[in-house]
């Protein structure tokens, strides 16, 4: 399944290009190692060193790229949850439905930001 949304990656030669400027272009590999970043986290998941700890040493296996990318992207979500939450006030009990939702609907919206485009010509 991880390798199937790596085909539907748009390959014309401007996107191609594209992938090159931002230093992405290991996303056209289906070959490309996932499967060592999710064994890593499954290791680290075994109870070794606090929460903390875990996450910096997940965040040191990335490059630079992908550890601003995934800052950038926490970044995001914590804007967005905290903008939810506002309309809440003070004096209403947030239930896990409402946090459900709200990453709900942040996931939808990420996967309609990253649909690639039918056509780049």
């Amino acid at each position: 399944m991880v390798a199937e949304w790596r085909t539907k990656l748009c390959t014309c030669s401007q996107c191609v290009q594209l992938y090159r400027e931002k230093d992405i272009e290991f996303l056209l590999d289906p070959e490309d190692p996932n499967h060592v970043y999710e064994e890593a986290n499954v290791e680290n998941a075994d109870g070794d060193g606090t929460s903390y700890e875990q996450g910096m040493s997940a965040l040191s296996s990335l490059d630079r790229v992908q550890q601003v990318e995934l800052i950038a992207g926490y970044n995001d979500m914590k804007e967005n949850l905290v903008e939810y939450l506002r309309k809440f006030g003070s004096n209403k009990v947030i239930r896990a439905e409402d946090i459900q939702e709200f990453f709900t609907d942040l996931k939808n919206k990420r996967r309609k930001l990253s649909v690639p485009p039918s056509s780049c010509s």
